[in-house]
This record gives structure tokens, sequence and C-alpha cells, in this order.
């Protein structure tokens, strides 16, 4: 009788029943329209931010009946810290998520039934982190734990080094419960912080988060009658007010032409939401936390449970002799056609915008910039298929015609793709499912289709919609399920298992049913039936798949055994060089393969500079394992992780050790900034950014100039016809100022730079985005190459010339190695790690490469800015000189005519400086005659044609000399282009030379 008497009352809409109307109501909780503007108008207030220090991000949340004034209700919620909002968790890639959820409610009543489907268990709770790519099992995100009232527990949440940076959220997950816990406010905002929020323009904007909630609390302010506080109507029949970080109708203030990134999230249960703000248009770059690549301009944004939108928002201008303009955030009105609940929805205010003060000149990111944070590839093979179809009939909410059950689940392999199809049989329901997103195609708001990746979807009644996915990294059992929650609550859900590769079909299951409760003591140590699964599932299921294959890991993550062996190795090759220093299995002749300009004369500059390096590494490697079998049979050679902070004061703390065979007195030794840092250090440089930015927007292999990934290729495989051929993105600027302006010592010249055995790790990182790069573009032409006659690489002893040929392949597997951190086709994480934050560095991406030495003004070329760009805009830097004396770097610099040429300046540099070129002196057979070198402006002029139409700019170049001296002891200055001239064969009449210095 349960069961359908709440079935005709979530359907129908019929008169509220429940415990909840024979209490008196409670004065100020009557159901009647809110009045916003007094109720309202207060700040918008951002939750508390709890950030992670040192990679660790430790919070306790604390669940409790708390009072809050809700418009004039004195409501009693359960609630996190006593806040309508949870705090902000903020981590970066790669930090551990430590949350101890205490759950201080009191004990439940027995349950309604036997029926595990009938809403029961309130006072129960766990943890979700929904959005977030992270395991499932033990005590991670694991939905199938149980917090009891009055206990404790310790989630432990490893964030991957590749995940992709967003906006996420977290809230309460136990079927039965997880309704009426999100419903009372238990939700906050999770934010992974990197990639994109490094952008210059980006880092400029004010962020603001918007965590929407639709409290459907009671006449007497109250959450705990499932069927009053849910179904179709009720929301609007009560007259409740969507509130934004638990406040009612907040301001925003912004400034004429500012630009704010807002965040925001649907923490709701069950309602649409349809935003749009008078005179404004939503400005989306981001969907369910994931980069779109795009900037998507809507007049109204969609917003369903569980959804997530990052959008930039620019304030109107104000019209002369106007101060003050005020506009509202409106939730519009909704058809039944396209309402959550196939109801109509009335319009309702939901915060106001208040413009006013000085005007501000922004700029929004390019869209070339946002691409190269996209997080996953397009998904084009498909290995299998699925369908889930949602329904409510005959008093059950269903999954493939299947009530929840905790013991029938959903059997996925890890590594396979699949398109999955959705539909619903009656009224809408948004899909969600844990751990892996999926590729969505929709219609943009140019009308034209677009994918994107996310991980809540609203399926519309009778309209099925084909998404695809794969499973990556992590096997264990989760759940999917309708994000209307109390339709989860009832039954609308479905346990989902991914398994290896091979498992048998009656392997080990977790369970999940009453009787399976997580308990823990007051010390936060599980016992009980469902601690025990937690453990079994964590035994069961590792964090990711480890195929059988020699591992290169970051230099910093080694086991210690796993680091003695490999400086083992490496001692073990020096001491066979000392003893006689022709042998090819010592030290000395790896690094003549690399230094001497007789035996490796061509391996830079072009095409097989990459496939040189490889080889190179992985006969090093060989050799090392061969120095002193069993020890070192299974050494690699582990990289220089580029993407977060060295463990020492500038490298990894075993390459500053003095007494550590990888230790090199000639370095740079000057100790990067910390945060709190003010003098004696460098305030950067941390390379990952240079090479973020460089090497993601390279679009394929050939071509010339900085803009492609690793050089030009050219099927004459003779290398001395191919010396002049153009630089890659990943040689110049990345690799080569890294060798002589971070590293410096022998690391500076290519002709002495293997004697520094840094110089192993600080390419196996260089070879790792290779790797990377090779997977992204299997889909294409591989224009590369792959099967190169290295010149020099294996000589007999007596050095002959004649060149070999080594196969490089787009698997490292092949080679009998894989990196650590190599997901399938996703690249390295991205940006500056968060503690860098507190620092005022210079956020350009090439500040890491930023010498101590000023840059002179070499000359400029004046841009009329189009209204349009439909071909290539291109600048030519005629004669650049290539001296035998001096290496150094040439920095392009985009501003307006109206700003002074200041390379010097800081802010200048921050603002203006968007390229630059590196030119290493002659050595051995690299030297090379002058050259011309062809910038790249399109995407930029693209960029400033939408604001900056008409006016005059200029492009600046600047040159910065290296700081290593001539032969007479001193410093050359550094040689200036003869001319700077738009590419007449390009473009045509977009400006003429102003000036040449």
């Amino acid at each position: 009788m349960f069961k359908s008497v709440r079935f005709i009352v979530c359907v129908a809409g019929l008169a509220l029943a429940g415990t909840a109307q024979l209490r008196a109501d409670k004065p100020g909780c009557e159901y009647q329209p809110v009045d916003v503007e007094k109720y309202g108008g207060q700040l918008l207030r951002l939750p508390p931010e709890i950030r992670s220090v040192d990679r660790e991000l430790d919070a306790r949340l604390t669940l409790a009946y708390s009072m809050q004034p809700i418009a004039g209700c004195e409501t009693h919620l359960r609630l996190y810290d006593g806040l309508l909002t949870g705090p902000t968790l903020e981590v970066s890639p790669g930090d551990t998520l430590n949350v101890d959820v205490v759950n201080n409610l009191p004990p439940d009543p027995p349950p309604p039934s036997d029926n595990i489907n009938d809403p029961h268990g309130f006072n129960r709770t766990n943890l979700h982190t929904h959005g977030l790519h992270v395991s499932p099992a033990g005590n991670a995100d694991n939905v199938l734990l149980e917090v009891q009232p009055g206990r404790r527990f310790q989630n432990e949440i490893k964030i991957p080094r590749d995940h992709p940076p967003g906006t996420f959220w977290y809230h309460p997950h136990v079927h039965g419960s997880t309704a009426i816990q999100v419903g009372s406010g238990m939700a906050g905002a999770l934010i992974v912080r990197g990639g994109i929020d490094y952008l210059p323009q980006i880092e400029r904007m004010t962020e603001q988060i918007f965590v929407f909630q639709q409290i459907p609390y009671d006449k007497n302010g109250e959450v705990e009658d499932f069927d009053e506080s849910f179904g179709p109507g009720v929301w609007d029949t009560s007259h409740r007010q969507t509130t934004i970080n638990g406040q009612i109708f907040p301001v925003i203030h912004m400034r004429p032409g500012e630009i704010q990134r807002w965040r925001m999230i649907h923490g709701g249960v069950r309602e649409s939401l349809e935003l749009v703000l008078d005179g404004h248009q939503l400005n989306e770059i981001a969907v369910d936390g994931l980069v779109t690549g795009r900037i998507d301009s809507w007049n109204r944004l969609e917003l369903q449970p569980g959804y997530r939108s990052d959008v930039l928002i620019r304030a109107r201008a104000l019209p002369a002799g106007r101060q003050r303009a005020e506009f509202i955030l409106y939730d519009g009105e909704t058809p039944a056609s396209r309402s959550l609940l196939a109801v109509d929805e009335d319009r309702q205010a939901l915060a106001k915008v208040v413009v006013e003060g000085p005007p501000m000149s922004m700029q929004m990111p390019s869209e070339a910039a946002l691409q190269r944070f996209v997080p996953f590839a397009p998904i084009e093979r498909i290995d299998g298929y699925q369908e889930a179809v949602f329904n409510i009939s005959g008093g059950q909410f269903t999954v493939n015609g299947r009530e929840f059950s905790p013991d029938h689940r959903r059997v996925l392999e890890l590594g396979k793709a699949e398109e999955w199809t959705l539909n619903s049989l009656r009224v809408n329901h948004p899909f969600h499912i844990h751990v892996n997103p999926f590729e969505h195609e929709r219609i943009g708001p140019d009308g034209r289709p677009q994918r994107v990746w996310r991980d809540t979807l609203l399926v519309r009644q009778d309209t099925p919609i084909k998404i695809r996915t794969r499973y990556t990294k992590y096997i264990g059992t989760f759940v999917l399920h309708c994000h209307i929650l109390d339709h989860e609550d009832q039954g609308m859900m479905e346990l989902v298992e991914v398994r290896l590769p091979g498992s048998p079909p009656d392997g080990r299951h977790a369970h999940m049913s009453h009787e399976h409760v997580a308990m823990a003591d007051e010390a936060g140590h599980g016992h009980g039936s469902s601690a025990r699964m937690a453990a079994g599932d964590a035994e069961e299921s590792e964090e990711a798949y480890e195929p059988p294959s020699r591992v290169r890991k970051s230099i910093d993550d080694l086991e210690p055994e796993e680091l003695e062996n490999y400086l083992h190795a490496v001692r073990r090759l020096k001491e066979i060089s000392d003893q006689d220093p022709t042998s090819k299995d010592g030290y000395d002749y790896f690094a003549a393969l690399h230094n001497s300009g007789s035996v490796g004369p061509c391996e830079h500059a072009r095409d097989s500079f990459l496939p040189w390096h490889r080889a190179h590494l992985v006969e090093y490697e060989n050799a090392l394992r061969r120095s002193d079998p069993p020890r070192t049979s299974e050494v690699t050679v582990p990289y220089w992780d580029w993407t977060r902070i060295p463990s020492g004061s500038r490298y990894p703390t075993i390459i500053e050790d003095p007494n550590s065979v990888l230790y090199h007195r000639g370095r740079r030794t000057t100790e990067i900034c910390r945060p709190g840092q003010t003098n004696g250090c460098e305030p950067l440089p941390f390379p990952w950014t240079v090479i973020d930015e460089t090497l993601d927007d390279a679009p394929g292999w050939q071509g010339e100039g900085p803009y492609f990934f690793g050089g030009e290729s050219n099927e004459d495989p003779v290398c001395r016809d191919r010396q002049d051929q153009a630089y890659g993105a990943l040689e110049s600027p990345s690799h080569n100022d890294m060798h002589s302006r971070y590293i410096g010592g022998a690391m500076r010249s290519p002709t002495t730079a293997a004697e520094d055995p840094i110089f192993w790790s600080f390419h196996a990182f260089i070879d790792l985005l290779w790797d990377h790069w090779q997977a992204r573009s299997t889909s294409s032409k591989v224009d590369s190459c792959l099967d190169c006659q290295l010149c020099g690489l294996f000589k007999d002893p007596q050095n002959n010339v004649d060149p070999w040929t080594v196969k490089d392949t787009v698997s490292t597997a092949a080679l009998d190695y894989r990196y650590e951190f190599t997901p399938d086709e996703v690249a390295p994480a991205a940006a500056r790690v968060a503690a860098f934050r507190a620092v005022p560095f210079d956020s350009h991406p090439a500040a890491g490469m930023v010498s101590a030495l000023a840059p002179q003004a070499a000359g400029s070329q004046d841009l009329l800015v189009p209204t349009r760009v439909d071909q290539t805009v291109s600048l030519r830097l005629s004669s650049v000189p290539r001296p035998a004396d001096v290496s150094y770097r040439g920095e392009v610099y985009l501003h307006p005519a109206t700003e002074s040429f200041r390379p010097g300046d800081p802010e200048f540099r921050k603002l203006y400086l968007f390229d630059l070129y590196s030119i290493w002196r002659g050595h051995g057979d690299h030297a090379r005659p002058d050259v011309d070198v062809v910038i790249d402006l399109t995407k930029e002029v693209e960029a400033l044609s939408v604001f900056h139409a008409g006016e005059l700019w200029k492009v600046s170049v600047a040159v910065v000399p290296s700081e290593e001296p001539t032969a007479d002891g001193e410093r050359a200055a550094a040689p200036a282009p003869d001319a700077l001239m738009f590419d007449a064969a390009r473009l045509q009449g977009l400006g003429q030379p102003s000036e040449n210095r």
C-alpha cells in the first residue's frame, strides 16, 4: 500500500499528505510566494573554501540538524557544518582528497517495508564526488558504503595526475535517502584547478561559484516527509525559491566591460533551470566541468539536476551619462514540453547583476587556446553497444524494466568504448553515470551539431539519444541512475561493474543490503560487514589496470629499491667507461652519441629529432639493464615530471644531491620560489606552462615554424640533405630553451649535454610528450620519420659514417616500456600547480623562459585589425642570424599602437607576449646559415577582430641573449633580424613596416 500511495502522489500531483500536516504550521513557513526584494538583495557570498596543501586536502564534513532561516522561515534541516551550501573543496590533478564524514544525526526508525526501493534510512550517509574520474572502490568514491548515525568514515580519494580540471560537486548518495539529504542542502562545489584556469585572460577574471538548490522544506520548515517534498507540481505549489549558495536573490557587482567567470552547479533534486540574464549572453566554455574548446554564446542556458556549466559574462557598457544599470538573472518560463517533469513552470528571479564603476577592458580567451584543454579525444571506434531505458509503470521506477536490486549488475569490460542508446518511456529523466564521462552530440547556439563531454544528460520521453563512452583506468562497482533523486531512491538505478578483460562471469561481487551498512568508530576505523565489503572491493579492484610492461616513472615517485637499482646501474656504466673509455657498454659512449658533432650531426631541427632521441634512450636503457643483472634487469629511465613542483629546490631531490651519481656541478642552482618567498629565488621558471601552451597548439607533424609538432617531414632519408628544415614545437622553444635557461651547465650546449646525467630524465619527459602526440594522432596519418636512418646512432668502433635504420613506433609497449601516467589518448595534466598561485608569477606561458637579461627591442610592424579573418595572417622575420658564439631567444608581442613597446616591463609582457623562437649558437655540424622565421598570427588576429576591428595594433619583436659568454669572455648582443614584414604571399594589405631598429 505504501508504494502505490506514494506513486499516485508523485505522478498525479494530488493533495499533499504525510505526518508533517498533523502539526501546526510554523510562522513564516507557509506555502506562499517569496518576496525576493525583502529576503534577498545581499551581496553574493561564496561558500567557505578548503584547499589542498602539499598535494593533500584534509576536510571534515559534519552532518547534523541545524537551524537556518530561509525567506522568513526558521528551517530545521540536515546540513554539512550548519551551512545551507557545503564548503567548496579545491584540489589540483594529482592531489589526494581526504574527507572525514562525521554523522551526528539521530538513529533512524525502522524502514517502512522490506522493499529496498521504499525511501528509508534518511539519517544514513556517505560521500559521492559527482563527475570525478576516480576509483569507485574501497574508501574512495564508493557509494555502496553507508555511514550510520553516530559514526564517522574517512574517505581517501586520489585524483589522477591526468584528471581534467573543472567544476564538479559532492553530495551524499545512499540509496533510499539521497533525495532527502540533497534536498535539505547537503551539497557543495568541488573544483579541480588547472588547465584553462591559468590562461592569462581567465586568470584576470573574478570567479563566482553558483550552487543552485531547491530546498523543499514543508510548512514546519523541515524536509522529512518524502511524499510532501517531492513530486510533479510540488515545488511550484509550495512557491519555494531557488537559492544560490544558500541565498535568495543575491547581488553580483560588475564593472562595465568586465568579464567574470561563473561556475554554475545545479545541486537540486528535480527542478529544471532555464537561465536567462537579460541584456547579456551566457558564453559557455565548459559543460559538466569539461572544457568544450569553444565559446558557445547562449541567450538561454539549460541546467538540469546534476548539470554544470562554466560561462563567461561580459558586463554591458553603460550609455553616456548613465552611472549604474541593473540586470536580472532568471529561471525562465518553461513549457511542459521542455520541463523536466512535463509541467509548465513560471519565471523566477534568481539574482541581480549591478553594473557600475569605471569601465574595464578585458579579453575573452581565444577558442584556439581553449581547444588545447579539451580533455578527451573523440570516440571513433566502437567495441559494443548498451541500452538504458527509464520508465515509471505499475508503481515501479525502473531501468530496462527492472527496479534497483543489489543482486543485479550490468557488466562492462575495462578498455572498451561503447555506444549507449538512452530512452524514457514516461516523462523526462536526467541520466547520470559515475566514474566515466561520455561523449554526446548536441545542437549548438549556431544551430550546428557539436560534440561535448559530460556526465549527466536529460533524456526526454520517447526521444532516444545516443552517447559514447570509454571504460578507462578503474575497475569496480558503481551506479547509473536518474538524477531526479527521488526517482533514484525509488528504484531508478542500476549497479554497473567494470571488470578486467577475460574476467569470469561469476567473479566476486560487492553487495549492498540493509545488513551491509558501514560502521566506523570515533577514530574513523571501519568495522562491520560493509566495511569488509569495501576492503574486499579494494583488494579485488586495484585503482588502475597495470599491463605487463616495464614502467617509466617519475623520478620522484620511484620506490627506494627502484631508485637505488637505477643509481646502481648508472654507477656501473660509469665504472665501465673508467675501465675502458671505448666500451660501447659504458656511459661515455652513450654521452658521445649525442655530444659529438661527428657522431650524431643531424638529430636536431629535422623530423628525426624525436625518434633519434627515443632510440637513444632505449639503447641507453638496454645498457643499464645489462650492467649488473639480475639487479638491474628491470631498470628503466625515470622521467623528470615537469607538470609538478620539483621535490628539490630546482630539480628532483636526488638530482640535486652532491653525493648522487646523477649530480652535476655545472647546473644552474638558483632556487625556484615557493609560496611565501619573495627574495633569493627565481619567480618561475616552471617549464610545463611553456610546453603545454606550445605543444597543444601544434595541429600536426608537417609545416613551417614553431606551430607544428615535430618538424617538417621529408622522404629523403639522407641526413645531410635535411638539416635546414623547420623547427618543431617540441624542439623549439620547449626543448631548446629548457636545455639552456632552466638547467644550464653542460646541458646548455648539445656538444656537452649528455655529460650531465639529468639529460636522460629530461629527455624521457620529452619522449612522454612524443608518446602522447603519437597516441592522439593515430586516427590520421602520422607523417613523421617512424622508420628513420638515424645518422651516427649505432656506429662500429671505427665510427663508420654509414647511417643505421632504427624503427620508431606509435606504441611504446612495442619497445618494452610504458609511462606511469600515460592514459589512452589523454594528454598530461596541464598548467601550473595550485600552490604556485600564491606567488605573483608572470602568467604568460612563455614566462618560464624569461632570462635575467633584459630583452632588447628589435623592430615593430603595424597591423590594422580587420573586421574578419578569412585567410592566414603571418609575419616573416627575414634573415634571422645564427651566430657562432651566442644563443638567443626572440620574443613576439602583439599590442595596441597606443601602448609603447616595453618588453622589459613585466605587466606588458604578461598582457602582450604571445610567441617566441630560439636560435642556438653554431656547434659542430649544427652550424647553419641565417634563416627566415615565419610567425603565424591568424588565431590571435581572429580574436582581436571580435572587439578591436579597425584599430591599429603592432607586432613587435625583442631579442634576449643567453647568459653564456662568447669566446673572449664577453656577452654578445643578441642579433636582430634584418626586417619584419607581413608575408605578402599569405595576406595582402594588412599593414606596412613602420620601423626597424
